[in-house]
């Protein structure tokens, strides 16, 4: 069933494309994205002109150094990499993303930016354990996941990789983990965190539970991690101590 805020919700985004009907694209903290894509829905292209993912940015401009080896799990589109290494100058970028459909989007973008895209990057699944696995493609990109959503409509199969295996076929060891993996980072093993210095990373209580969360938190605290930063969801950990798991 429909709710009323979801179908005031659905207006407001066909509303603002035709509002917007000409604009190509975007530009979110230095970095550009396109909005001209049959990829794109309504809700997306609102989303995207409101200010995409400012928070996680933020949270990486306070805690990544150009000098930094970066590992991301969940590139999506391809805005934080490019923030990453356009703004912020990072050369040893990987990245992840579960989403077969989004990776002819994330070349546009780095097209649209005129950065070269980094030679690591998989369509892998962050899993707990490696195998091939369903996931969910979803009309909002972002709520594409290992999990049934609403929205979601079909699913893929896909290569899943653990934490660790991914690391292990790098180029380089990289210190920073950025995950925004929607919901699935509760069931990566602990021991897979301990080499990274720093972490920066969405949870998503309202998949996983608050209580799952929380729980998932003080797992990398316990660790030898101390929060160092938080905006809105996504926060950022920097390891205080050597980690024991």
């Amino acid at each position: 069933m429909v709710s009323l805020i979801g179908v005031i919700r659905e207006f407001r985004d066909f509303s603002w494309r035709v509002l917007t009907y000409r604009k190509r694209f975007v530009d979110i903290m230095g970095v550009r994205l396109a909005i001209d894509d049959s990829r794109i829905s309504n809700r997306m292209r609102y989303v995207l002109c409101r200010g995409y993912e400012t928070d996680d940015a933020m949270v990486v401009q306070q805690l990544v150094n150009n000098d930094d080896c970066v590992l991301e799990c969940g590139s999506s589109v391809g805005f934080l990499s490019l923030y990453a290494r356009k703004v912020i100058g990072v050369k040893r970028y990987a990245m992840v993303e579960a989403n077969p459909e989004l990776m002819g989007l994330m070349n546009k973008n780095y097209f649209l930016n005129g950065v070269s895209k980094p030679s690591c990057c998989f369509n892998y699944a962050v899993c707990a354990s490696d195998c091939e696995i369903d996931f969910g493609i979803n009309r909002n990109f972002w709520s594409s996941s290992l999990a049934e959503r609403a929205g979601t409509n079909k699913f893929v199969k896909v290569k899943g990789r653990t934490l660790t295996s991914i690391v292990s076929s790098l180029e380089f060891s990289p210190n920073v983990l950025i995950m925004d993996i929607e919901g699935a980072e509760i069931e990566v093993a602990a021991d897979s965190f301990k080499n990274f210095e720093k972490i920066i990373i969405e949870i998503h209580p309202k998949i996983t539970g608050q209580r799952q969360a929380d729980g998932f938190v003080d797992r990398l605290i316990s660790a030898g991690y101390r929060v160092a930063c938080k905006r809105g969801s996504t926060l950022g950990l920097l390891r205080t101590e050597e980690v024991s798991v």
